[in-house]
């Protein structure tokens, strides 16, 4: 081994040592509880160690005040609650759901309010015995168009991720007494509202003393000059100095009636069904449905340890698992439709290796996967794995996930653009709220360094599914650059050769009577608004020219899009404009948001950007 690797191992066991020593009062509370410290230093260092090696197998045994495949708390009244949970699967949905509340609104009056909709909650028991929470939320007038399988990312769950919030969080009530009324930002009605121009938004500022910052104005609607332009790989992430400036947003929350705000009477803080993309996706005749990855939510965990998962792959499985049991469901019930995956964060990653366990495994129900939507996907960590300690940690990630894998270390972004939405995750009882453990971020980051390989590429490309991605640039729990590259591995792979000449390669396509499409020298923002929708490249095989690889400029940042005539599409020139001959891709960079897409400010442009694809799709 390199003098490099021992250098490191040498450091790293010094500092564990150190800080998480067998006789370390501190770490031996956060392992077994205050109650037990003192008769645990009694015993022999032998002995300890025995039980610490049967603790990773069996922590119920030794770890104070656990409850298995719940939230892990202090509190013995809720724990009481939960004493035969781990028979939940045999509860009536009745039951399920009252449990379910009680733990959501009981104990702690600070917690969050949960006006979920109602979902229809299961559970199902994995290969490794373990109990995962699945939900269904189902269009309330008309009949499913297809559905819509999500999946959440790392410390969250899947209500979380796509349920949006109103109301006043207890922090801001110290505005009570300068705020008689609701304080709203008029720019983010606006910019909620697709119809409006980013002109619009700079005409209607208000100067009131009551009103929010107008800095928060100004970081809606980024430099013209760049607005307007299209954009290379390397500039298209890009941002000026200013956008850095998050302070404009520290005392403020998003509430989904009345908008940004920093005091308002909506009531208590609420995680809600109403204006969320599930209601969104319901409306528009999509069935929403997902699960609580292992050791989120509701779901079961390995080792009773929260937010940790023993290999990436186990992850993947569930997932397989639990969308195979839907179209077992479906089927049976002469309903089965057409099927989107949809990924946020690491369940993009999540996403993309489904295709590889699907494909593999040939699931007869594949033909039914129609969509891929990638949201803010965990497919690059470059940026946050750049520092010598975390380069340190990967370095010995081996010796980190067999020795020390509930090791915790902080691996997410320092700064957050929305402070509020960190916030509003402290009060979820279901969020995991600490440090990152070693086990699963070397297993994120191991899933995130094979989920673009070449073989999982190729499954997509012999799919001809419909394809979209939304990343935000100012993301920085996530590397945006991990959008790019997926694009540009989809667009090599889907230009390849055809068998047959066809002279229509590189051309734009138009539908309907749209003829301005969007150009380098336009400067109009109002005739940019939604053209990213008709607007494709057709490839075929052929050398792309300059203008087809670039990034178009639209109201909400920037675009590619491609299609690609079917791998099951024989050469029909009588129906070359039908869409459905083709497979569509198209991603997104937006100049607005950060990680958390789903409930932030413009979380109602970005869930329009996915339902008008969708609705291209199916309708």
């Amino acid at each position: 081994m390199s003098l490099y690797f021992w250098i490191t191992f040498c450091i790293f066991v010094c500092v564990t040592y150190y800080e998480n020593s067998f006789l370390n009062k501190p770490y031996l509370s956060s392992v077994f509880g205050n109650q037990n410290i003192e008769n645990i230093l009694l015993l022999r260092k032998g002995n300890m160690a025995n039980i610490l090696n049967e603790n990773l197998y069996d922590s119920s045994k030794y770890m104070h005040k656990i409850s298995r495949g719940v939230l892990y708390s202090d509190d013995d009244n809720i724990l009481n609650n939960y004493k035969d949970y781990k028979n939940k699967d045999e509860k009536s949905k009745k039951e399920n759901k009252n449990i379910s509340g009680n733990k959501e609104n009981h104990g702690n009056e600070n917690n969050i309010i949960f006006e979920d909709g109602n979902p229809e909650i299961s559970f199902f028991t994995n290969r490794e015995n373990l109990k995962i929470a699945r939900y269904t939320w189902k269009p309330k007038e008309e009949k499913t168009k297809a559905y819509v399988f999500a999946l959440h990312g790392v410390t969250t769950h899947l209500r979380n991720q796509y349920l949006n919030y109103y109301g006043r969080p207890e922090w801001a009530n110290k505005n009570e007494k300068t705020m008689k009324e609701c304080s709203i930002n008029e720019s983010s009605k606006l910019r909620n509202s697709c119809s409006q121009s980013n002109n619009d938004i700079s005409n209607k500022k208000k100067n009131n003393e009551n009103n929010v910052n107008e800095n928060v104005n100004s970081q809606n609607v980024t430099n013209k000059k760049d607005f307007t332009k299209s954009m290379d790989d390397n500039n298209v992430l890009l941002f000026t100095e200013s956008d850095k400036d998050n302070d404009v947003y520290k005392n403020l929350y998003y509430c989904s009636k009345c908008g940004l705000s920093n005091y308002c009477n909506c009531g208590k803080r609420t995680m809600s069904y109403d204006s969320s993309w599930i209601q969104t996706l319901n409306d528009n005749g999509y069935t929403f449905c997902g699960i609580d990855n292992q050791s989120h939510g509701l779901s079961e965990a390995s080792r009773n340890e929260r937010c940790f998962v023993e290999d990436f792959e186990n992850l993947v499985a569930d997932a397989v698992q639990a969308l195979e049991i839907f179209v077992n469901e479906w089927k049976a019930k002469n309903e089965l439709r057409p099927i989107i995956i949809m990924g946020t964060s690491m369940g993009g990653c999540i996403a993309l290796k489904m295709f590889e366990k699907i494909y593999d495994e040939k699931k007869e129900w594949r033909k039914y996967i129609k969509g891929l939507a990638l949201i803010s996907p965990m497919i690059s960590l470059e940026k946050q794995t750049s520092t010598l300690f975390v380069k340190m940690l990967i370095g010995l990630g081996y010796i980190l996930k067999n020795f020390f894998p509930l090791y915790k270390f902080k691996v997410l972004g320092k700064t957050l653009k929305y402070p509020w939405i960190k916030l509003d995750d402290d009060t979820d009882p279901y969020h995991y709220h600490e440090e990152l453990k070693a086990g699963i971020a070397l297993e994120c980051l191991f899933g995130t360094y094979s989920c673009m390989k070449s073989k999982i590429i190729k499954y997509i490309d012999e799919s001809d599914i419909d394809i979209i991605v939304l990343q935000s640039k100012y993301d920085n729990i996530v590397d945006p650059s991990g959008t790019v590259n997926f694009v540009n591995k989809m667009v090599n792979v889907y230009n390849k050769k055809d068998e047959e000449d066809n002279s229509n390669i590189s051309q734009t396509i138009k539908s309907g009577g749209d003829k301005n499409l969007i150009s380098n020298q336009s400067n109009n923002l109002s005739n940019q608004t939604c053209k990213y929708e008709k607007d494709y490249v057709i490839l075929s095989g052929k050398d792309l020219k300059n203008e087809d690889i670039l990034w178009k400029p639209c109201d909400h940042g920037h675009y590619r899009n491609y299609k690609r005539k079917k791998n099951s599409t024989k050469s029909d020139k009588k129906n070359e404009k039908d869409k459905n001959n083709y497979k569509h891709l198209s991603a997104h960079i937006l100049n607005y948001g950060s990680h958390k897409l789903s409930c932030e400010p413009d979380n109602k442009v970005t869930s329009s950007i996915f339902v008008d694809w969708l609705n291209n799709i199916f309708n």
